[in-house]
């Protein structure tokens, strides 16, 4: 089916066959590609793009925060997956939430910090796949963090709607905050302290991180606040490799990290919709009534099937493979059961939560698909004076719910939504995709794989085209025009339709790799400050 004209498309994909990097922010973009000129890997190149996002969208991810990534080393012939997402404090457990007069987990401060895992992601990925020197690598953030960079359009707005959130934190306010506002478009903006912690690291060593003088200042950030953490937390965590979940879909094969990530959460949604396809051949055309039902729906389930499964591994009481076994007994109620059942069972604490997707290709054929995030816009809010590091508020996520499998419990990981993933087309091409936003980043997986497998999108229409998200409440967010008109329609009787605003329906990357022919292709979008590049 050719692409249907629901959106103005930002421009063809970019083509290349020497490397292919796709970020949300052109400064990481080219610190990548500089690293890709130098001789360097896809790993070099991502942990280059991810430490400059770090500084320029400080907002969204950095070093106090986690970190994911599944890599497709040629030599390999597989894909590996790399979870890097920090456990709770062993120190913090419901009593000492409910002590602190709460009833659920806080949504940032103190008790929502977790063990940031982000540098040591770096350090595995680099030391299993990486060829330049650590200074190199981290040189292009350093450089922006000491020399100032501009501001980029998007990141300002964004800014500009945390304040309230920034003056809750008086160190951050004093950092962020100018005559009691942000910064504004291109407006030149300068990191020192996190430049001097990055020069650190850089000539240290990422294990100093853990077990030196960058640690110990976090943890006194955190004691002086109430929290948790501790120089123990830190030294005790390792990042580690595991292998991916995967599942065929429509001729394709999809991969995505295990629990306690919530990529298989993209995989129930699939799972739906490939038994949609078996007994129907083909999805409703793009853009209609049935077609936004019928995602509503799988979405839904899929999402209900997380928050009531998914959890650390540690936890869990099935496996991932059972529930997708369990996904089938879901089936009918999908294709013919009435509309008033839907239960929606996204964002359950309201976290809306964003993060930074990196895709990269070298000259090699290795890929890498990575992402990071410290949660919630700012984090948890503490941002420790002495290294410039703003520290992730992961811990939002659990429940305080004794025997849910999301319950709070010490050294446990949270469910994480962070989840890079990957694809191999029916004709042999690899894909690296991402997107960001917390709920919506498997819901957006899915409308651009639909969009790329079932409907023959280019990268960049897949990325463009309208996208629907739904939250708690039953509602259904529509966006644009197209998608709009069909508030109303029959069909989504049930759903509280509402329009989508740009920022809601999450940003991402792609880059697709032929084997074959040694082509590369590349695309990003606009609904942030995308930016992608070949060589």
């Amino acid at each position: 089916m050719p692409f249907p004209s629901v959106t103005k498309s930002t421009g063809p994909p970019v083509v290349a066959s020497r490397g292919m990097v796709a970020t949300s922010n052109p400064l990481a973009c080219a610190a990548a590609l500089q690293m890709l000129e130098a001789g360097g890997t896809a790993a070099d190149a991502a942990v280059a793009a991810d430490a400059v996002s770090g500084v320029v969208d400080s907002h969204l991810t950095g070093i106090g925060g986690d970190c994911a990534a599944l890599v497709y080393p040629p030599a390999e012939k597989s894909y590996l997956g790399l979870n890097a997402t920090g456990p709770a404090p062993m120190g913090l457990d419901r009593e000492m939430v409910l002590a602190d007069g709460r009833q659920s987990m806080p949504a940032e401060g103190p008790l929502s910090v977790t063990v940031p895992g982000a540098v040591a992601g770096w350090a595995a990925l680099l030391g299993r796949f990486g060829r330049l020197p650590l200074q190199d690598v981290l040189k292009p953030a350093i450089d922006h963090a000491r020399r100032g960079f501009p501001v980029a359009p998007v990141t300002s707005a964004m800014w500009r709607n945390q304040v309230t959130k920034i003056r809750r934190h008086p160190t951050l306010a004093r950092d962020i905050l100018t005559d009691g506002g942000p910064p504004g478009p291109a407006e030149l903006r300068h990191a020192p302290r996190l430049a001097e912690t990055l020069s650190t690291l850089a000539v240290t060593g990422l294990d100093s991180f853990y077990c030196g003088p960058i640690g110990q200042a976090l943890c006194r950030t955190i004691e002086r606040a109430g929290g948790a953490l501790k120089t123990t937390d830190l030294a005790a965590f390792k990042p580690e490799w595991v292998i991916p979940l995967s599942l065929w879909y429509d001729g394709c094969q999809v991969f995505e990290l295990p629990p306690n990530t919530q990529g298989a959460t993209v995989l129930f949604a699939l799972r739906l919709l490939q038994d949609y396809l078996d007994d129907h051949d083909s999805l409703p055309p793009w853009g209609s009534a049935r077609y936004v039902a019928l995602l509503a729906q799988v979405i839904s389930r899929a999402l209900t099937m997380r928050d009531t499964s998914l959890a650390d591994p540690a936890s869990m009481t099935s496996s991932v493979q059972d529930l997708l076994a369990d996904m089938r007994h879901a089936v009918d109620a999908v294709q013919d059961g009435p509309r008033s059942s839907i239960q929606a069972a996204a964002d359950p604490e309201g976290h809306a939560g964003d993060t930074v997707y990196i895709a990269v290709t070298d000259e090699t054929g290795m890929m890498v698909s990575f992402i990071s995030s410290i949660f919630d816009h700012f984090g948890s809010g503490i941002l420790d004076p002495e290294t410039g590091i703003l520290l992730q508020n992961r811990a939002a996520a659990f429940r305080l719910s004794p025997g849910h499998v999301q319950d709070l419990a010490p050294g446990r990981r949270p469910l994480h939504t962070i989840i890079p993933a990957a694809a191999e087309l029916s004709g042999g091409q690899r894909i690296s995709l991402g997107l960001t936003g917390a709920d919506m980043q498997p819901q957006g997986q899915l409308q651009v794989l639909c969009n790329l497998v079932n409907f023959k999108m280019t990268l960049q229409e897949a990325l463009d085209a309208p996208r629907i998200r739904i939250s708690t409440g039953n509602r259904l967010a529509l966006e644009g025009e197209r998608l709009a008109a069909l508030r109303g329609s029959a069909e989504l009787d049930g759903w509280k339709t509402e329009p989508a605003g740009i920022l809601e329906v999450g940003s991402g990357q792609l880059v697709l790799h032929d084997p074959d022919t040694g082509v590369m292709v590349g695309g990003t979008e606009r609904r942030r400050d995308g930016c992608v590049a070949g060589r």
